[in-house]
């Protein structure tokens, strides 16, 4: 993404209360309705599930700047990932 866009970005999330968390801290269960959209301005989060034989599975770890859960945002899928915080 341009800086240009992490900025237009920035604009709009700089309005709302920001909220922080703790490394470790599971942001959203499997299973769970998201509470909202999320904009990361600082810090990494991964997105993971567990296998049947209890192996994390990571998918996906979000970086400054990025937005997530983008497919329970626009199509209302049915979240079963965990986000958690990795930093």
């Amino acid at each position: 993404m341009k800086n240009s866009e992490l900025h237009e970005l920035d604009k709009i999330f700089r309005k709302l209360k920001p909220i922080h968390f703790k490394r470790g801290e599971i942001i959203i269960r499997a299973g769970d309705a998201p509470p909202g959209i999320f904009y990361l301005k600082s810090g990494y989060v991964k997105v993971y599930s567990v296998s049947r034989s209890g192996e994390q599975l990571t998918l996906i770890i979000f970086k400054p700047g990025d937005i997530f859960p983008v497919s329970w945002a626009i199509n209302s899928t049915k979240n079963e990932y965990f986000a958690e915080t990795m930093t």
